[in-house]
Order: structure tokens, then sequence, then C-alpha cells
């Protein structure tokens, strides 16, 4: 998982991958998150092809 800065800014990402899902114990902590106005977001990353996969 990462949390995120930019300049005064910060915001904690919950990283999912292929076929993951999020715990119980995970929507607990966005819930409270939620509730205290703390920045956050839920990043679903997929698997691609090595011939998809482009670094620009």
């Amino acid at each position: 998982d990462l949390i995120a800065f930019r300049d005064n800014e910060f915001e904690w990402i919950e990283v999912k991958g292929p076929g993951d899902k999020l715990q119980d114990n995970q929507w607990r902590w966005i819930k409270e998150f939620s509730r205290l106005n703390v920045p956050f977001a839920v990043c679903y990353v997929t698997a691609r092809k090595e011939d998809e996969m482009r670094i620009d």
C-alpha cells in the first residue's frame, strides 16, 4: 500500500491486484478514514501482456 505526498497534502492508497478485493478490516479502516476526513483511494491494478507494455 502507498501514501502519496504532493506539496503539503497526502493520500493513503490501498492497492489491489487482479482478483484481489478489500478485506473486512480494510473496509473498517476506510470507514474510519472517511469519518476523520483522511484522503484515501483504492487503486485496482491489472496485469498486461509484455507486448502491451510501454514506458514513456
